[in-house]
């Protein structure tokens, strides 16, 4: 009788216990569906999406002149520097001519050899002469740029037609890009695209396709594409250099009247490769809403799913910490 009572006295703490623990459990379970996250949230938008093909590429002249020697002699000056702007009719260089090159070492060479006083005299109104009839030649351009090689120092010996500078032509800057054989059934003359620069802090530019060449590269399987920058190069702030690397973005098309949402309402599953949102129910409920992603910008995102509507509200801020039919009170609704 003893041992009874011992094993239903062990029966009913254990029962004391269970009951308690689920108590526990229940109270966690009531304390979580009561939960409430604080989310920010913006209405799903309505508009056009502008379909682009992103390709690298650089800016490059296409016009490019090199300024020559008119003589043979001898450079006495070559002021300008690699990346001076050079006005047109600037003198760029002035060469004396080898004649006159001869005439005055002549005429030092009789200086330093004088034995006497008389003939070194002679030697000396020989330099003069030989310095108020030398002929220097100034080399003019006919336009202007800027130069991107100097090819030789003051001091040096050059003959005629020798190569003295490399000048471009700022006005003939375009964008070349890289675009890749798969892409290029997408892109046609006058397509417009942004040209984002990686060189300048503000580097986006407007322009457009005005040229695809007719040969493709073996090696990287691309094709240059060039585009023209819409503005005048002057006019452009900060103005682009020459072989800024960057990437242009080709608008090739557009989706039409398209639902939208921030990048920030969007969540991923990087397993599944599939994309959600969370949408707010009128009784304060987030609603989780498997979605197709389409077109995606650097601020907005394409989105397509049965149900979705304009205007219905979508969370950008604090959807990581909710889940679906969890309440939720909204702290700011951004207007768009």
């Amino acid at each position: 009788m003893r041992r009874m009572r011992l094993i239903l006295s062990l029966i009913a703490a254990g029962l004391l216990i269970w009951g308690c623990g689920n108590s526990a459990s229940q109270d966690e379970s009531a304390a979580t569906s009561t939960q409430v996250v604080t989310v920010q949230a913006a209405p799903i938008a309505r508009t056009d999406l502008p379909v682009t093909v992103a390709v690298n590429g650089a800016t490059e002249v296409r016009d490019r002149s090199t300024i020559v020697s008119t003589a043979d002699g001898t450079v006495l000056k070559l002021d300008a520097a690699v990346g001076t702007k050079v006005n047109r009719g600037d003198t760029v260089a002035v060469i004396r001519t080898r004649d006159s090159e001869a005439s005055l070492a002549g005429a030092r060479r009789l200086i330093e050899s004088a034995a006497t006083p008389k003939l070194k005299s002679e030697a000396e109104k020989a330099l003069q002469i030989a310095r108020a009839s030398e002929i220097l030649i100034p080399i003019v351009v006919g336009r202007g740029g800027v130069v991107t090689e100097k090819l030789v120092s003051a001091g040096q010996t050059v003959t005629t037609n020798a190569d003295l500078l490399v000048m471009a032509d700022l006005s003939t800057l375009d964008f070349i890009a890289n675009v890749p054989l798969s892409a290029l059934p997408k892109i046609k003359v006058g397509q417009p695209c942004e040209i984002d620069l990686l060189s300048t802090s503000d580097g986006k530019y407007s322009g457009k396709v005005v040229s695809m060449s007719a040969q493709s590269d073996p090696g990287s399987q691309t094709v240059p594409v060039r585009i023209q920058f819409e503005s005048n190069k002057s006019e452009l702030d900060p103005a682009p250099r020459i072989g800024a690397m960057g990437v242009a973005n080709i608008t090739v098309g557009h989706h039409r009247d398209v639902l939208v949402v921030p990048n920030s309402a969007l969540l991923r599953d990087d397993i599944n490769d599939t994309y959600w949102i969370y949408s707010i129910t009128p009784d304060s409920l987030a609603r989780e809403i498997p979605v197709q992603v389409g077109v995606r910008t650097d601020s907005i995102a394409e989105i397509a799913a049965p149900g979705l509507s304009e205007g219905q509200a979508a969370i950008i801020q604090g959807n990581y910490e909710v889940s679906d039919s969890m309440r939720v009170t909204v702290e700011r609704m951004e207007t768009r």
